[in-house]
């Protein structure tokens, strides 16, 4: 998440001399993404059936609010209701759905 800040920030503020630079950067953030996720899928994979049940509701909850919340964002977005497209607002529904999915799964089962 770190990468992808810093990454925004230097696009959005021009830090990079080239656009070869720029795309270098863009590169790098895929690279780590797709870094998180072979980790993660691994991590799946060493958890008990009760643990991976909890991990894919919380993702489904997380899918499933940042869809429709990022669909009423665009509905926001082409009504004039809100002035600039901010990617941030998805990342953090999709979170946020994530977290509330892990807190209420550990509450069912413990």
């Amino acid at each position: 998440m770190a990468s992808f800040v810093a990454m925004d920030k230097a696009a959005e503020n021009n830090w990079f001399g080239s656009q070869n630079m720029t795309l270098a950067g863009i590169v790098i953030n895929i690279l780590l993404g797709v870094g998180v996720v072979v980790t993660y899928m691994k991590f799946l994979e060493e958890l008990d059936e009760l643990q991976r049940k909890n991990q894919l509701n919380a993702l489904a909850l997380g899918m499933g609010v940042g869809l429709v919340g990022s669909v009423c964002y665009a509905l926001l977005l082409a009504s004039g209701q809100v002035s600039r497209p901010d990617i941030g607002v998805v990342i953090m529904l999709l979170s946020g759905g994530y977290m509330a999915g892990i807190i209420v799964g550990r509450a069912r089962y413990s």
